[in-house]
């Protein structure tokens, strides 16, 4: 981000014109709506109109825990559940996707994640399904591969397999202990 700050930065006071916004954040990779970049002019702009380096990393800095968040609420909504659900009817995630994969492709499209979530009493509402899909679907191809659907869900699967590891030293112990 210095980088970039500094490539417009042309009098190397710290300082860049507003009208460069938006094209040190792209250049940057950072995507911002037309209302974050409005809150960033009011919140950061000098009356010269130009930014300070400083404040806008701390700006920047800012957004970034707010979107983490955002998105850490969004899994925590989404993907629990969704994992119980299929917990509940299935042994294995390979399972449920053989399961689901109605054209038989290897991977799930749309309509087969919207038959998903009816199955499983609506678990995901209107708005949800779409971003959940998009998750999922990280390079936009419109279909759910079982990889990006295991590393979705590997945080619940490396629990469960810890769970099933402790009750499987328990008993063995157990049957030991009463030999």
């Amino acid at each position: 981000m210095n980088a970039v700050f500094r490539k417009y930065d042309s009098t190397d006071g710290g300082y860049v014109p507003a009208e460069k916004l938006r094209i040190i954040f792209l250049e940057a990779g950072l995507s911002l709506d037309e209302s974050e970049l409005e809150l960033i002019e009011v919140a950061y702009g000098h009356h010269q109109e130009i930014f300070d380096y400083r404040k806008l990393v701390e700006l920047i800095k800012c957004h970034i825990n707010r979107r983490n968040e955002a998105e850490n609420e969004f899994k925590r909504r989404t993907l629990r559940p969704f994992y119980g659900k299929i917990r509940e009817k299935f042994a294995t995630i390979g399972e449920f996707f053989r399961f689901y994969d109605n054209n038989a492709d290897r991977t799930i499209d749309k309509s087969e994640f919207i038959k998903i979530n009816q199955d499983f009493d609506h678990i995901l509402n209107t708005t949800d399904i779409v971003d959940f899909f998009n998750y999922l679907d990280p390079n936009s191809s419109g279909k759910i591969h079982c990889y990006n659907l295991n590393q979705a869900l590997r945080q619940f699967i490396e629990a469960d397999a810890r769970t099933v590891r402790a009750l499987l030293i328990v008993k063995s112990a157990h049957l030991f202990a009463y030999r």
